[in-house]
């Protein structure tokens, strides 16, 4: 009864998704037939719920980095990369509509396996910029200023207005994935402003 009702509520939920007009929509789980997501974890390597997660899209096929500019994470936020140095790129990070979660009450279709702590849900978004079908994404989530990246030969962007699941790196029992490998930093140029206010307070107080 409670797989019947949470089956239903995800049918519902993605349906919702779908609705916007041109907008891209990719599921992370396939209940009770392929994969569940679970043990996405902050960087001390826990998982956990309530991370800001999302997708990080390869706007011109030339991969990610591993350093990008400081970023201010939202609900359905959207964010236009920029490199360390404060220079533009053709990375955009789509954040999705909710936070890591707990997907224990979600079984894969092996029937054996279920979810844990640090599950996703899904994403939607409307093409940006250099974003368009075909391009690589990552699946991105974040502790502060640091992230953890998953790439998988599926993770690419459909064609606009489709609706796809993206599961595969999912099935089975999911390893812990803490989050590390990409750190979202100031540029330099912020950095020593901020270094220079901290040294007059220094002095003031003095």
């Amino acid at each position: 009864m409670k797989l019947t009702k949470t089956l239903a509520a995800t049918a519902f939920s993605v349906g919702l998704l779908g609705l916007s007009h041109g907008a891209v929509t990719i599921s992370f789980n396939a209940v009770a037939a392929g994969g569940v997501a679970s043990n996405l974890a902050n960087a001390a390597g826990t998982p956990s719920n309530g991370l800001f997660y999302g997708v990080i899209v390869d706007g011109a096929g030339d991969g990610w980095l591993n350093d990008y500019g400081a970023i201010s994470p939202s609900l359905n936020g959207m964010a236009a990369l920029t490199s360390s140095l404060g220079d533009p790129t053709d990375d955009v990070f789509y954040f999705a509509g909710d936070l890591t979660q707990d997907t224990s009450a979600l079984i894969e279709g092996d029937f054996a396996t279920v979810g844990g702590p640090g599950g996703v849900t899904g994403i939607v978004f409307d093409f940006t910029g250099d974003v368009g079908a075909g391009d690589a994404y990552g699946l991105v989530w974040l502790d502060g200023q640091s992230g953890g990246v998953l790439t998988d030969a599926a993770f690419v962007v459909p064609s606009d207005g489709a609706i796809v699941n993206h599961d595969s790196p999912f099935v089975g029992v999911d390893p812990v994935r803490p989050a590390t490998g990409l750190t979202f930093v100031p540029e330099p140029s912020v950095a020593l402003l901020g270094g220079l206010g901290l040294l007059g307070l220094l002095r003031r107080r003095r």
